[in-house]
């Protein structure tokens, strides 16, 4: 009788424990995620201009209103070829991110562009 009731203490409290994992495993638990879209563009370091292939916009600094315009077309003035660009990567405004880039890619005399590599 006596390993009758142990037998039946046991088995309900495997009952209990199992009701009580199942109920902790399928309580959802709400998380505040940022994602952040990063957008493709190119940058051409020889005449320092990026462009969105997505849009083609291109985005180049103007010297006379010493601010960065976006622009359809490039002026006559600029002119970049797909050899001498490197593939960035921003959340934000490319312009933004000009210093660094402007030390990170140098335009090699060939036109290829030369990525400047940091070691840690």
């Amino acid at each position: 009788m006596k390993k009758l009731i142990t037998g039946i203490a046991l088995f309900v409290a495997t009952g209990l424990l199992t009701q009580a994992y199942a109920q902790e495993t399928t309580t959802t638990r709400t998380t505040t995620t940022t994602t952040h879209h990063r957008t493709m563009y190119y940058y051409y370091p020889e005449t320092n201009v990026y462009n969105n292939p997505t849009t083609g916009d291109y985005y180049y600094y103007d010297a006379p209103t010493t601010t960065w315009t976006t622009v359809k077309t490039l002026p006559s003035t600029i002119s970049v070829t797909p050899d001498d660009r490197a593939t960035v990567y921003y959340s934000d405004d490319p312009w933004k991110h000009n210093s660094y880039d402007k030390k990170r890619y140098k335009a090699k005399k060939n036109g290829k562009v030369k990525e400047k590599t940091t070691t840690n």
